[in-house]
């Protein structure tokens, strides 16, 4: 069989994981042993597809999780229960790909150079424009959004800001990173809650206000290099060829709006579980966005773009979220945790270990290690060693806002790499030199923002 068969398998067993999880609710009994069977395949069809970042940690996560269950005779059912685990995670991810056929059919990004033409006549309204634009589909598309907003704008501002690198390194790098404490469908926001048990809209009154803190304190911090330039001539002075797009602004707010007004709705409801309430969010909002365009030419192409190239990366990321699962729920059931930590008299001293978390994941980050990775195995280690009240809500804001200063100032993230290659950069230069004051002053705001939660919660 060759490997692009092998990938099809795990793309396909992807999507119909999905379905799976939403209907497994209703028939557990019948569905429950196929959604691991489904996990399994993809497990299975996604070690031969792996290469890059990913093949380390996944190998090593197995190879732990196997020493794990041959050391302290761990049954089947611990390791099959770890495969389980982060199947939402996975389906979640491959759903908010899909965001990326209406984008394509509504010619988002002839749009949006028109409307910048038409909107922004100064650097200082396009860079905050650029920062939202990329928060926002960073919500919708994660990582994706980084290249696609820069292949839309690059020309433009290259010729609009005289350091246009750092001008679209610091407002892309920022606005995905910012997006990553808050959108539901962020593998940082799921993981976190799959560690700490926390619930998301317990976390999204302080994750988004942190969020929209670091969108203005960015902004602020980069006023000097946003006070020359004219936005609006030179953006002008680029013509748009063939047709505008049809899309709107309003459809990219709504889309966010629509997602959380739907958790709202279900968590309020009791309608499924956590994880699946997200996956249910993503899918309607997805759809109906599709439907919009049914009838609109280069459809069937944006479908190919999306099986071909979105669903691409989807093998390595399943199989190290899986692993991760895996490996997670074997420590757990090993009992090293409970014994580590079964010693230690940490009490109210646990709040302020907390302050170390965020600095904590920076520095791990930077030495390489992924903050997927570092959230979670933490998350667990800091969930089975403290015991304050409200510890997964403020163990989740110390974790998301460790992770967010990871994607905007480690130079071994793929947001800093892939801005770095796209700008001619080093990743030092983008993460350390252009990232790295608004990183330590995010810190400081978050690290006030948990102190503040302490005192409210």
């Amino acid at each position: 069989m060759t490997l692009a068969a092998i990938k099809t398998i795990c793309k396909t067993a992807i999507l119909g994981l999905a379905g799976l999880l939403l209907v497994t609710p209703l028939y557990p009994a019948l569905f429950a042993p196929v959604q691991l069977a489904a996990g399994a395949v993809i497990l299975a069809s996604a070690l031969p597809c792996l290469e890059g970042a990913y093949k380390k940690p996944v190998y090593l996560f197995l190879a732990l999780s196997a020493l794990l269950a041959w050391q302290f005779r761990l049954p089947p059912a611990a390791l099959a229960a770890g495969v389980k685990s982060m199947l939402p995670i996975v389906a979640i991810v491959a759903v908010l790909q899909i965001f990326i056929i209406p984008l394509t059919v509504g010619r988002y990004d002839r749009f949006l150079r028109q409307y910048l033409r038409e909107r922004f006549q100064s650097a200082g309204s396009l860079y905050m424009f650029l920062h939202i634009l990329t928060h926002l589909l960073g919500a919708l598309l994660s990582l994706g959004s980084v290249p696609l907003v820069f292949s839309i704008f690059h020309g433009s501002i290259r010729n609009t800001v005289a350091d246009y690198k750092r001008f679209i390194a610091t407002a892309e790098a920022r606005g995905f990173a910012l997006s990553t404490v808050w959108a539901p469908g962020a593998a940082s926001v799921m993981l976190t809650m799959q560690a700490t048990g926390a619930q998301w809209f317990g976390i999204f009154a302080a994750t988004s206000g942190l969020a929209v803190l670091g969108l203005i304190t960015s902004a602020l911090l980069e006023k000097k290099l946003l006070t020359g330039g004219d936005g609006g001539q030179a953006a002008a002075a680029e013509e748009t060829a063939g047709r505008e797009g049809t899309g709107s602004v309003g459809a990219l707010l709504g889309a966010a709006a629509a997602m959380i007004a739907l958790i709202a709705v279900m968590e309020q409801a009791g309608v499924l579980t956590n994880s699946t309430r997200i996956l249910a969010a993503c899918l309607i909002v997805a759809c109906l966005w599709i439907a919009r365009y049914c009838r609109r030419p280069g459809l069937k192409e944006a479908w190919r773009g999306f099986w071909g190239k979105a669903l691409d990366g989807m093998p390595g990321l399943a199989a190290l979220f899986i692993a991760m699962g895996i490996f997670s729920e074997a420590a757990d059931r090993s009992g090293l945790l409970a014994a580590f930590f079964a010693g230690l008299d940490i009490g109210a001293a646990g709040r302020y270990l907390l302050f170390l978390v965020p600095p904590c994941l920076l520095l791990i980050s930077c030495t390489g290690v992924h903050p997927f990775v570092s959230l979670m195995v933490l998350g667990k280690i800091l969930t089975a060693a403290l015991s304050i009240p409200h510890q997964d809500i403020l163990i989740a804001f110390a974790l998301l806002l460790g992770g967010a200063l990871s994607y905007v100032a480690s130079p071994f993230t793929g947001t800093v790499i892939i801005l770095a290659s796209l700008t001619g950069s080093t990743p030092a230069e983008v993460a350390f030199r252009w990232n790295g004051p608004f990183a330590a002053v995010l810190l400081v705001e978050g690290l006030v923002v948990l102190l503040i939660m302490q005192y409210l919660l």
